[in-house]
Formats: C-alpha cells, structure tokens, sequence
C-alpha cells in the first residue's frame, strides 16, 4: 500500500475515532503548587484539540476523604482509571515523585503511549538524575509539550493492518470495530464472573482498549518483532491478553502506589506535628527572653531592699516580701524552662527505646507464660522510634501469640523467638520477629496479611490471627511488614543466626521508614564564614558533638543546604564580600524558606557593617535566626548551647 493512501486511511480512520484522550501525570502532591500550573497551560492551549484529563478534574470530588483510610485507595483508583480511559500519556518528569514512577509504569504495561516531558534541553540533560525505571518504560522524551503532542499523534495515525489471517489461515479484511467488540465482551465476561476482583473494570472504554492493542501490534511491526504477513487472529488475542488480562505485575504496582500514598502522608503528619512543636518551642523561648530582662530588674530591686544598710530599721515584714518576691520570679522562670524543656525532649516527640520495650515486654511474657526462650541481644541500644509503647506492645504480642499456637509440638524444647531491631543502611528503622514455629512456604508467607476469601480458610486454626490489623497499624504510620520462611543455625557462641529459606518458620520484618532514629547519629551543622580562620574556630567548637558542612560563600551554602535535607542547624557570618551584594543576613532568611524549623546562629565582628537604620543583630532576628553573637567575645558554651 502506497504511504499516500496509507495516511488517507489514517485520516479516514482517525474522523471514526474520538479525540485523543492524554493524561497529564507528574507530582500531585499540593493542588496549589507549581505542579499544576504546566497543566492549566496544557489544557489553555490543546483544549479543543485532545479530551484532557488532569489529576485536578477528581480532587474536589476526594475532599471528604482526606485523612482518612480510604484516601490511599481513592487516589490510586482515580489515576488507574484515568489511565486505563486515556490514550497516551504525558508526564512531567521535573520534580519527579515515587508516585509518579508507578504511574508511568502501570500506564506502560497497559500499552498507553508514554511522553516524558523535561523542560531540560537534551544537551543539558543529566540522564543520570532520572530514574532508569522510568526511562525504560517510555515511548519518548522532550523538552517541550509541542513535541509531546506531535509524537502522540504520529504515532496513533500508524495503520498498517490490512487483513488478518485466521486459524484455518483464511485471510479476512482487517475490522477494528471486531476487536472493539471482543474487548468489550472481555470486559463483561470477567466483571460478570468475579465482581470484586473486576470492580475496576467498571466504566473502561473498550474502544480506547482496542487502541492501546493496535498501538502494540504497530509498535511490534515497526520493530520487526512481526511481520505482515505473519498478523493473524493470534496475535491480537496474545497482544490483547499481555496488555488488558495479564494484571498480576499491575495489581502490584497499585499496591505499592497506595503504600507510597499512606507513607507520604505519614511524613507530611509528621512534619506538621514537628512544626507545630518547634513553634511551641520557639515561643517560650521568646517568652524566657522577654521576661528574664524584665525579672532581672525586679530581682536587683528586691536585692537592694535585703541589702543591710538600706534595712537600718529592722522590718522583717518588708525582708518577707522581698524573699517572697525573688522565690516567685524564680518560680516564673523556671516554670518556663521546664515547660521548654518538656516540648523539646524526646518524650514529647513519642520517640521510644525499641530495646527498653521489648526487654520489659519479654519478661513480663515470661514471668507470665515461660514457655519461650527470647533472644533480645541483638536489638541496638541507641534506636528510638516514634511509635506508642502500647501500639509496639500490641505487635509482639500478636506475634508471640501466633508463635505458641503454630510451635514446635516436642514438649522438650522451648519456643524460641529471636527479635532483632537497628537502622538499616538508609537511616530507616526495621523490625525482625522470628519463631521456631511450624514451617511455612513463600506461598504462604505472602498471603499472610491477605484478606481474600481463599486465605481466609486457612485460617479455621487462628493461623494469622491479628495480622491484617497489625498490617493495617503499619501502613499508617508509613511502615511496611512482611513475612519470609526461614532457617535457624547454632554459632559456636549460642547465638541463633537466622537464614532465608524456601521453607522454614516464619520471619515477619516491620520497615519503619522516617520515624527512626539513633541517639549516637550526629545531626548535621551548617558553617558559613569566608574568613578561613574564624570558620576554623566555629568548627572546632561544634565538631566533638556535630557533624559540620562547611562553606565559604553564600552560593556554595545555599547548595550544600538544598543538598541535606537532614541539616538541623546553621552558623552563619554576617559579611562575605559577596559580589552580588548579599550578606549572612540575606543567608539566614533563606535558609529558613529552604528548611523553616532550622536553629540558626549569626555571628559577626564588632566593626562590620550594619544598615543605618538598623542593627544587623535586628535585622538577623528578624530574619529567623535563634541567637547573634561579637566574634570577639562569644564562648564556645554559648555556640553550643543555641543547639542542644
């Protein structure tokens, strides 16, 4: 067929068709944010050339689950359909997000065209920032949304397909309203059969389907994995069934999105709630700077009134009030350190000693059953978690419950429970819990927390018993939880090393990604100074306790700050002969949009320069900075006090 007539078919074809749909993916995270603006600009300007669908088009619609359990499930469900209902997609790849990611990736595997948009010309592009997994499942890359409509159009003009040939290797003229019906009667037969497991399939258009299955056929004859003459029946059913039935690898991805979505909020609660503390905190310490000027004046008063020669007359009734006097304004004082103290320790934060809690809960097990053995050595002395002790009560317990009713039936030996906790090697708290009890295979281990009808019958003798609502605890707080068979062995010590098997008991592992911590990890400070001797002096007074970054110009803090993410404070200097004007001042306020709860400290010489108008240690304060101090006369005391 001549390419001329080709594109008139295309064309012909195209005028049967209804327009594109293209979704817009990319970061969702605040519908206020820069996120949507290239969305708007999208939607102005293509309009009337594309049906566009936007994250934004259901948010007001989910607004009433926020914060609630069903949020997760909402918003994966909302973007599979959209992508199942759409044509092609285009996604934004800068900022990139995990739930970008597995948006790209389901959409891939449901043969969707896939667009990346990153405004970043090609000769500017650092491949290696993006994700690989990302890159291998696109159709394309650009670096305007002109090029991005184009390829999606190209490529859904592509007709190759003439006639087919059948089983009984008759050849018939090509029919996409055939394939269009079959699609449909897919999609009714299986809703039809199992109406839970393919509630989703409510409301997909087949005909957006038949597209995505002549795209890959097109895609596999383009590539020369097919030729013409070998399209047949076969192959569109092959084709249909790897894109629209086989759902295992993507009923995995939309497990894993709505982990991501529970962890991601579990993190935004967290830093509001941290937020919300650090301004309690920063407000009595207001309230202790403000008020300890005006005490110290009343105590001298009340100092002068003791002072014997002021007191010829002997008044013991004026001594009582000056005493009362100064035992009140202490009291005011330290009642306001104490309630500083008390906002700021780990406590208030609900940051608890994993050792301490297992190691009570295990002896009050034993003192109460002493029918196990525990093993506890292994748990890191310095690891806190933010957790309720009552809620990590709940799991061992669910899981030394599970342990006695599925033990080892030989009345000689004991159960034995090995649980092990620390920091993995990316700072994130992890739980093991494993037990000598009845061998389970992988197959089993990865039911465990299923809630499915074929698991539940195994589950008559209490096998699993509080797990799912244990499962349910951790996907909350952002964690996840899993189960693998393993092994035991003996070391020479008496240790019990524990091995991954294909068969074995079972080991439960709990990930507790951001709400561990290790009382012996240094928290990381900021020095800014461009005079090499005075940054000298900063570090060597904070080193012992801190881990420094240290700087010698403005732009270089403002990288290493956007760098580490974990930075927990600051010291700056006023003056840096910056060529653009700026100075430490200028430094601190935007630290503090980088990262708004950072403890910052300026320091600077008594002949620098300060505005006429007002003093730099003002305008410093003004800025956010915690304390200001003369380069001449501050001690080291005082520097590490403003952060611990």
């Amino acid at each position: 067929m001549s390419s001329e007539s080709n594109e008139k078919r295309a064309a012909s074809l195209r005028g049967k068709h209804v327009n594109l749909t293209i979704y817009l993916a990319g970061a969702i995270t605040h519908y206020e944010s820069d996120s949507f603006i290239w969305r708007e600009d999208f939607c102005e300007k293509y309009s009337e050339r594309f049906n566009i669908v936007s994250p934004a088009d259901k948010w007001d619609r989910m607004e009433h689950l926020r914060n609630t359990d069903q949020w997760p499930s909402a918003v994966v469900a909302g973007e599979r359909r959209d992508i199942q209902n759409s044509h092609a997609v285009i996604a934004k790849i800068r900022p990139m997000s995990a739930g970008t990611s597995i948006g790209l990736v389901y959409a891939f595997l449901s043969g969707k065209t896939v667009v990346l948009f990153d405004e970043k010309a090609q000769s500017e592009r650092d491949e290696d920032r993006l994700s690989p997994v990302v890159l291998f499942h696109q159709h394309a890359i650009y670096d305007n949304l002109e090029d991005c409509v184009s390829f999606i159009e190209k490529r859904h003009e592509r007709r190759s397909v003439e006639e087919l040939r059948s089983a009984q290797d008759d050849i018939v003229p090509w029919d996409e309203q055939i394939l269009i019906r079959e699609i449909q009667g897919m999609i009714d037969r299986l809703a039809a059969s199992q109406p839970k497991k393919f509630d989703y399939l409510e409301g997909l258009n087949a005909q957006i389907l038949a597209e995505a299955v002549i795209m890959q056929l097109e895609d596999d004859l383009e590539s020369g994995h097919l030729s013409i003459n070998q399209v047949s029946s076969d192959q569109i059913r092959r084709i249909t069934e790897s894109i629209f039935m086989g759902q295992a690898y993507r009923d995995e991805m939309d497990s894993l999105a709505k982990h991501y979505i529970r962890y991601r909020d579990g993190i935004k609660k967290k830093r509001e709630e941290l937020d919300q503390r650090d301004t309690e905190a920063a407000r009595y310490k207001t309230y202790l700077h403000d008020v300890k000027g005006k005490i110290g004046n009343i105590k001298r008063e009340a100092d002068e009134i003791l002072d014997e020669d002021f007191l010829s007359g002997n008044r013991s009734d004026i001594v009582d009030c000056a005493k009362a006097i100064l035992r009140n304004a202490q009291l005011i004082l330290d009642l306001g350190e104490s309630k500083r103290k008390e906002i700021e320790s780990p406590e208030a934060t609900g940051k608890i000693h994993i050792r301490s809690v297992v190691q009570d809960w295990a002896a009050a097990d034993f003192r109460k059953n002493g029918d196990i053995v525990f093993h506890i050595d292994d748990i890191s002395d310095e690891l806190l978690v933010e957790i309720d002790r009552t809620m990590l009560e709940s799991w061992l317990q669910v899981f030394a419950d599970n342990a006695r009713v599925h033990g080892q039936s030989s009345e000689d030996d004991k159960m034995q429970i090995v649980i092990t906790a620390s920091l993995n090697s990316g700072n994130e708290a992890y739980i093991d819990f494993w037990n000598s009890g009845n061998f389970i295979d992988r197959s089993k281990a990865d039911s465990m927390f299923d809630e499915s009808p074929e698991s539940s019958k195994s589950r008559t003798d209490n096998w699993g018993h509080g797990l799912r609502g244990l499962c349910v605890q951790v996907e909350k707080l952002g964690g996840s939880i899993n189960c693998t068979p393993c092994s035991s062995r003996k070391e020479a010590s008496g240790k019990l090393d524990i091995i991954p098997s294909g068969k074995g008991s079972p080991r439960f592992r709990i990930d507790l990604p951001e709400i561990g911590s290790s009382t012996n990890v240094k928290m990381k400070i900021l020095v800014a100074d461009d005079n090499d001797e005075d940054r000298r002096s900063f570090i060597k007074s904070l080193s012992d306790h801190f881990e420094i970054i240290a700087c010698s110009s403005i732009d270089e803090a403002l990288e290493k700050a956007t760098e580490n993410s974990d930075l927990y404070g600051a010291v700056l200097d006023l003056n840096f002969n910056d060529e653009k004007g700026r100075d430490g001042v200028w430094l601190c306020g935007n630290l503090k949009r980088i990262k708004s709860n950072l403890i910052i400290a300026m320091a600077s010489g008594k002949t620098s320069w300060s505005s006429p108008d007002t003093s730099w240690e003002q305008r410093a304060l003004t800025e956010g900075a915690d304390r200001t101090f003369a380069k001449e006369s501050y001690k080291r005391k005082d520097l590490l006090g403003v952060f611990r």
